[in-house]
């Protein structure tokens, strides 16, 4: 039996002794993984292909210039999503009531299945009303 052409690939690329590390501490891979996910966004907001169409030496310098503050731009803005509460409290609880209404929990509560959706480009409004 041999190994999967993925494990096969990763060992060609990483040798058996960083493989066999990676195996047993998978930390490392989330790590690897993060890194990866920050270098395409450096990539991404830099427009290094764009900027290194110019040539080497003028792509070298733009990106010089441009590097810190993209970095401290992205990091800013991955704290201020991580500070972000997800959803109010009293959002929670509405979400929890309706939940448990649609399970029966509530014998005498009725719901009035409704919907509206309007189209931002347009401001066409849709509107769905449930059958009767």
């Amino acid at each position: 039996m041999l190994p999967p052409p993925w494990a096969i690939v990763a060992i060609l690329i990483l040798g058996f002794n960083e493989f066999m590390t990676l195996l047993r501490n998978p930390l490392y891979l989330v790590v690897i993984f993060v890194i990866f996910l920050f270098g395409k966004a450096l990539w991404v907001q830099l427009d290094i292909s764009g900027v290194f169409s110019n040539g080497a030496l003028p792509g070298l310098l733009s990106l010089s210039t441009r590097f810190l503050p993209t970095v401290m731009n992205i990091l800013k803005r991955l704290a201020d999503e991580g500070q972000r509460p997800t959803a109010p409290e009293h959002n929670r609880n509405q979400e929890l009531e309706t939940k448990s209404s649609r399970n029966g929990m509530h014998g005498n509560s009725s719901s009035d299945a409704s919907s509206n959706i309007t189209s931002p480009e347009s401001g066409i409004e849709y509107s769905s009303l449930p059958r009767q």
